[in-house]
């Protein structure tokens, strides 16, 4: 894929980075029209998801390297003495913890990406023309440079800043509009003298200015003069300045401010000197789509924030993380919309978070009198007093031990417990590890396990004391979970059979069925139902509980929850009800057998409907073969079935991998635990990609295999060598069966699953 990328300020060189780090053949050009990039720029933040874009580059140390050492940030009295400090403290505060001039930030993004050798800078070039044209046939996507060539493209981005070049180009003018916020601006550079500190200082001047300094890592102090007019002539003045040669800016500002005092004269003398005097109107764009065909608008020529949003920098990474994440998915040969559109949903909502409201924060922030400025300032004093106070617990957020929340582009679903995290109740090498992995990235995962019998609850805290991590129940799905959705029967009579004494009627009670039997209280109740269980008689009545008091028992449901431990005394009570008038135990149907009738008459005498939880043959336990599970006694009531009623049809409800039913309820809790995560409104967009690992070709890749989203999700299988499958390429298995990978264990699915969708990240080794 052949990218263009106009403008190298912050946003162009960081897509170019991941761009060229997804290892898919993308080949990057990243034109600047400068002949060299602007050194050092004003003070911008990195925030909130940028600290982790910053932490996927390795540029964590640079960044700190060239913090501008400003240690907070306070105002100042109209008598010159500080006030209301607002010290860096992770606390929410003005100065965030990482803070570094606009000019360095881009210098070492620009740095970090220079050195790949499928990226290429073109600076004193810029785009002076987009079109198409036709070669051998083919329609082509073209740019003429400044330079006199010309170069084709199969995504061109415009990150060439808020009045972008490229971006009027390519969008008619009625998709961008420029959002008035009401404040003039402008920033200088000055020697640093004795009186300048390492903190912020707002100086609050009347007639609804503002006089700032802050340090810098370079020995020098940056000023700032802001301005909110408060009626049609003074904002006619500022706007005809606005369009002026900086002379005129400068007599301007030099006029309105040299009086004001504090140190208002020494920055006005100071400012004719300056090497980087810049002014402004803070303006936002806003759009009502970012991208057209193959071009697409990214930073601060899609939404620029403007300054008083203090995200403008922080947001640059991100955006051009997210754009590169989505293009990184594209196949070879295809078109970019797909990519574009999946961005614009997943970052628009990010994006809407942090624009400012131009109706009330600036007027606030610059009082136009000595009462306004009176109430601010005891207001910001209150709050100062009130962050002062809080426990260095409270304040504890730094970049180092933040909780990453940057929305990853791989979605894992650990399909199997038994065979890809545990081999019987003994953890796997590697699984600990590739879970914790997938903790610390903020990645979301599920646990989905054809394994059941004992409540979620019981299953996952006995999950997390074997391997020692802390899981709760939101990510565990079994084979019977799905059964909590039937709640139409909770208020019936079910049957419950399989696994280990009341466990799993506790599940189903736990779920919310009222009122739940099993073959084990039968049986205390009637001996003689099945004569061959006496020497069981004790174990069952270790646990059984009377049955309903009805009579005689009527049931409405027969649930198999998990793998049978008495296969006769289980199938003769199933077969006793399946025949069954209407559900009846010890009564037979007399439409059994009958010609005349569907099915011979069989199940159609409102018997009870038969549901299935786990459909494997086999599971891989401590003994060196796999063992027969529920699946094996799905088959062989089946024979019974069919030896009993001459072949008749055994209606019945089989969900667990790799039914369509559980990988939809899957799915919707992997998605559910992703909006947990993140919580943007964004993120209840589909998953692009999901991973299924697991051990057992014929239910976990299978299913995945023939799983069909309704969200448009795709699935991709791995299969592991640590449990059922006992081949050593893949491909032993039938077409349907065979995975897209074929790994050693659960940390190289992950490993080979990041690789896959161009996450850069490892995993610590156990």
């Amino acid at each position: 894929m052949r990218v263009i990328i106009s403008g190298a300020g912050i946003a162009g060189p960081t897509a170019a980075y991941f761009l060229a780090k997804a290892g898919r053949h993308i080949d990057v050009t990243v034109l600047e029209k400068a002949p060299r990039l602007l050194a050092h720029g004003q003070n911008v933040d990195i925030e909130d998801q940028a600290i982790d874009v910053i932490k996927k580059m390795g540029l964590m140390e640079q960044v700190r390297r060239y913090n501008t050492t400003e240690e907070g940030t306070q105002f100042i009295s109209p008598k010159g003495r500080p006030f209301a400090p607002f010290p860096v403290t992770g606390a929410g505060g003005p100065t965030s913890e990482l803070e570094i001039l606009r000019g360095d930030l881009a210098l070492i993004t620009y740095e970090v990406t220079k050195v790949l050798p499928n990226v290429h800078f073109r600076s004193g070039t810029t785009i002076k023309r987009v079109f198409s044209s036709k070669q051998d046939g083919d329609e082509l996507d073209r740019v003429e440079l400044s330079d006199g060539k010309t170069e084709s493209f199969d995504a061109l981005i415009a990150a060439d800043g808020q009045w972008s070049k490229t971006r009027s180009m390519c969008f008619p003018e009625s998709a961008v509009s420029v959002v008035d916020m009401g404040v003039y601006a402008a920033y200088f550079t000055v020697p640093k003298t004795a009186n300048d500190n390492k903190y912020w200082n707002l100086y609050q001047a009347l007639d609804s200015k503002i006089i700032g300094t802050r340090p810098d890592p370079h020995g020098t102090t940056r000023a700032m003069f802001t301005c909110v007019p408060r009626n049609a002539a003074q904002k006619k003045a500022w706007e005809d300045v606005k369009r002026a040669d900086r002379m005129t800016q400068e007599k301007h500002i030099a006029n309105e401010y040299s009086n004001l005092g504090w140190e208002a004269k020494r920055l006005v003398n100071a400012m004719p000197e300056s090497p980087d005097f810049y002014f402004q109107s803070l303006q936002q764009i806003r759009m009502p789509y970012w991208h057209t065909s193959r071009v697409i608008c990214m930073g601060d020529a899609a939404f620029c924030p403007t300054p008083l949003a203090g995200m403008g920098a922080s947001l640059a990474l991100m955006s051009a993380y997210y754009l590169a994440g989505e293009m990184s998915k594209l196949k070879e040969g295809e078109h970019p919309q797909r990519a574009f559109a999946a961005y614009e949903s997943v970052f628009r909502p990010l994006v809407n978070e942090h624009l400012p409201d131009p109706s009330s924060g600036p007027k606030l922030l610059h009082p136009a009198g000595r009462v306004h400025r009176w109430v601010f300032q005891r207001l910001i004093t209150v709050v100062a007093w009130i962050v002062g106070k809080m426990s260095p617990a409270d304040k504890k957020n730094t970049a180092e031990n933040r909780q990453p929340t940057l929305m990853p582009y791989a979605a894992f679903e650990k399909m199997a417990i038994d065979g890809v995290l545990l081999r019987s109740s003994t953890p796997i090498p590697s699984a600990r590890s590739a879970v914790l992995h997938l903790q610390s990235q903020r990645i979301p995962f599920i646990l989905l396990t054809n394994g059941g019998g004992k409540t979620e609850a019981e299953r996952i805290t006995d999950l997390s004391n074997k391997l020692d991590i802390e899981l709760d129940t939101s990510l565990l799905v079994q084979s019977h979970t799905p059964f909590a959705e039937l709640t139409h029967l909770h208020s019936k009579t079910v049957l419950v059979a399989g696994g280990d004494g009341s466990k799993c009627a506790d599940v189903a009670r736990s779920y919310g069925f009222e009122n739940v039997v099993t073959p084990g209280d039968i049986l205390t109740a009637h001996p003689e139902i099945w004569p061959f269980a006496r020497n069981f008689l004790d174990y069952y009545s270790s646990f059984a509980r009377p049955l309903p008091s009805a009579d005689p028992l009527k049931v409405d449901a027969i649930f198999v929850y998990n793998d049978p431990r008495d296969w006769g005394l289980d199938s003769t009570i199933l077969l006793d009800l399946l025949l069954s008038s209407k559900g009846v135990l010890g009564t037979l149907s007399p439409k059994n057998g009958d010609a005349s009738l569907p099915n011979n008459g069989y199940l159609q005498d409102s018997q009870p409907h038969l549901y299935y939880s786990n459909p494997d043959l086999w599971w891989a336990s401590a003994h060196p073969l796999p063992r027969l599970g529920q699946g094996g006694f799905q088959h062989a009531f089946a024979g019974l079935w069919d030896k009993v009623t001459s072949g008749a049809e055994l209606a019945h409800t089989l969900i667990g991998k790799p039914s369509q039913a559980t990988y939809e309820f899957a799915e919707r809790r992997l998605r559910a635990h992703r909006k947990t995560l993140f919580g943007a409104p964004g993120l209840n967009n589909p998953l692009r990609r999901v991973y299924m690992v697991g051990d057992n070709p014929e239910s976990d890749i299978r299913g995945a295999n023939a799983y069909e989203s309704p969200y448009g999700s795709q699935w991709r299988s791995l299969l592991v060598k640590t449990g059922v499958f006992s081949g050593s390429h893949g491909d032993e298995a039938p077409e349907y069966a065979r995975p897209d990978a074929l790994v050693q264990n659960v940390g190289e699915a992950v490993k080979w699953a990041l690789s896959d969708s161009g996450w850069e990240s490892k995993i610590e080794k156990e």
